[in-house]
């Protein structure tokens, strides 16, 4: 079977996951003692998904439960289905993480991780073929944030090829109980990028606390019915992810549940197929305060519960497409995927859960980013995290991340169909020949050619250009792959301005990281040079590489005239010149140079913020 491993740390995280398996023992006809009392054979059928049969007859859930304090587990043992699960799979210390993101992940956490893993392999190896893990979590609290995204890393080193995926409930500024909470759910996020595969947004903010577990758990049994129950189009972790992830770091999805009615009301009311297709995109309906509507659907799946016709959840699929054909990014064709499972939650005719890849989604993650850089921008609170061992370097270094990530959803965002293919040779020299401007600028005053430059005259700036920057050794050999394109370009630019200006519109800045790729030797200790700043370069010292093998982050520390000046930890990476921070200033060690020549070395540690 394709069983999955359930993980559920901190105080948030055990209450949701206490709720999910009130509600996936109801539907598998589970007891309170864990004795099947059903009374259809399609609950048996595929039980061994979340529950490992035990000799007596008893059926005990695959679960981890961890948590640094014993508080929320004794109220998870004491609680209604709190005798079912396997006594030696309660993990728990005595200490309390106290919100603190640093604690969990490095201290308290550290400690207590070992007797986890250990837990977490015994499960693991009870299962025929394990699926994948799903991981239960709050980001703004110490436990679930710091601890969960240190056992989310421990299981992606230990068990690689194996999904993981998370329920992962954000901060909200309206339901906010402790005030470190941008700085646990930012680190939190950094982690969650690049260990977990799957990571479904939750928020406090989006529905009242009080139905919100309940409707969590709802969900979350929705994603695995398809698992768990027979069905016409059926679905497992990885087709989900395969269906729904066209970007290896954009994988966080907004989720939402249909119908949402109160639960008194739930057996009275008529449901039909396209009442809940209609429920199902409404923004009211999800389950994270992002707005659909303020961005676009990149990948969207819906899963229908109860006795329907398939037909009829394509066609109605079909025409949610055609109706709002705006809202779906048209450089991805049929981006919508659809399954039935024939068997119906508890008390109710049919149901819907929805799970969408959205842009909007930055929108929560630029709240938090807000909220991070003005504590962050005054180091509030941050002596309780460098008493833990942490560096102030890690903090920038989640931000630039964070901020990354919302740069990359608001590039696919802005994206069209017809841009990508018809200046892809253009693009890859783009910023560099944006870079050299200046220099072919000065040659043209220079030779007085004034805005008439013809062919021969912008072939002499080049060539003067690249002699110029023969020491940068480097950068020769893409110089000389963008002559060609850069004369013609600046010719025709200087005849017909119009032109390149709607050019520049259209244009999109190649990520710096795919460019230094092309050049020999990259990798660690290679020199990567930007010549309007004179003789400075970056001597690579980290790479890591994202899973696509394409994008990635390098660190380095700046160098002028070949001697190393200051640590720039920023990433040499990314969309925008965020990267490019700590470089001295070309016209403050001009100045220096004339007045006197024993002040170049001072002039040359000088750092400030590049524009």
């Amino acid at each position: 079977m394709r069983e999955i491993l359930h993980i559920q740390g901190g105080q948030c995280g055990n209450q949701i996951g206490a709720k999910f398996w009130e509600v996936v023992c109801a539907e598998h006809g589970i007891d309170s003692t864990g004795r099947y009392q059903g009374d259809s054979p399609l609950q048996l059928e595929r039980i061994n998904v979340y529950y490992n049969e035990a000799s007596c007859g008893r059926f005990v859930p695959r679960a981890v439960l961890m948590d640094l304090e014993p508080g929320t587990m004794d109220s998870v043992r004491s609680g209604p289905y709190g005798q079912i699960f396997r006594p030696d799979n309660f993990v728990f210390g005595q200490s309390g993480a106290g919100n603190n993101w640093a604690k969990g992940h490095y201290t308290e956490g550290a400690e207590l991780i070992d007797s986890v893993l250990d837990v977490v392999r015994k499960e693991a190896e009870n299962c025929d073929c394990l699926q994948g893990f799903q991981v239960c979590h709050s980001l703004g609290g110490g436990t679930g944030s710091g601890m969960g995204t240190l056992l989310i890393s421990k299981i992606r080193e230990e068990y690689p090829d194996r999904m993981m995926l998370t329920f992962s409930v954000f901060p909200s500024p309206k339901v906010s109980d402790t005030v470190v909470e941008p700085y646990n759910a930012t680190l939190s996020v950094h982690q969650l990028v690049e260990n977990a595969d799957e990571c479904m947004v939750l928020d406090n903010e989006a529905l009242p606390v009080g139905d919100l577990n309940h409707l969590i758990s709802a969900t979350m049994s929705g994603v695995t019915c398809c698992l768990r129950f027979p069905g016409q189009l059926n679905s497992d972790l990885r087709k989900l992810a395969v269906n729904l992830i066209p970007f290896p770091r954009l994988h966080f999805f907004m989720v939402g549940f249909a119908p949402l009615t109160s639960r008194g009301s739930q057996q009275y009311r008529a449901l039909t197929v396209p009442e809940l297709t209609q429920q199902m995109w409404d923004s009211k309906n999800m389950m994270c305060a992002a707005d659909p509507r303020h961005g676009r659907y990149l990948t969207a799946s819906a899963m229908f519960r109860g006795k329907m016709s398939t037909k009829e959840v394509d066609e109605q699929m079909l025409n949610v497409q055609n109706k709002n054909s705006s809202y779906f990014v048209e450089w991805i064709p049929n981006n919508v995927k659809s399954t039935v499972c024939d068997i119906p939650p508890t008390g109710l005719q049919m149901a819907s859960t929805f799970i969408g890849n959205s842009t909007s989604i930055q929108e929560m993650f630029r709240r938090v980013s807000e909220q991070f850089t003005a504590m962050f921008r005054r180091k509030a609170f941050l002596h309780w995290y460098t008493g833990e061992g942490m560096d102030e370097m890690e903090f920038t270094e989640a931000e630039s991340n964070m901020n990354d990530l919302v740069s990359e959803y608001q590039q696919y965002q802005d994206a069209t169909a017809d841009e990508e293919g018809e200046y892809e040779e253009e693009e890859e020299g783009d910023e560099y020949q944006q870079d050299y401007q200046g220099v072919g600028a000065k040659e043209r005053n220079r030779m007085g050619g004034g805005s008439l430059l013809t062919k021969r005259a912008a072939a002499a700036a080049t060539n003067q250009t690249l002699s110029l920057c023969k020491r940068l050794s480097p950068f020769t050999i893409l110089l000389k792959t963008l002559t060609s394109s850069s004369s013609s370009s600046s010719a025709a630019s200087a005849q017909n301005p119009k032109h390149e200006t709607s050019l520049q519109k259209r244009r999109k800045k190649k990520n710096l990281f795919e460019v230094a790729q092309f050049l020999p030797h990259w990798g660690v200790g290679y020199h990567l040079a930007k010549s309007h700043w004179a003789n400075v370069s970056y001597e690579i010292t980290k790479i890591n590489l994202y899973k696509d093998g394409r994008h990635g982050k390098a660190w380095g520390i700046a160098h002028k005239d070949g001697l190393p000046i200051a640590d720039a930890p920023k990433k040499i990476s990314g969309v925008h010149k965020r990267c490019w921070k700590y470089i001295p200033s070309l016209a403050k060690s001009i100045e220096s140079k004339k007045s006197s020549p024993k002040s170049t070395e001072t002039a040359a540690k000088t750092e400030v913020q590049a524009a």
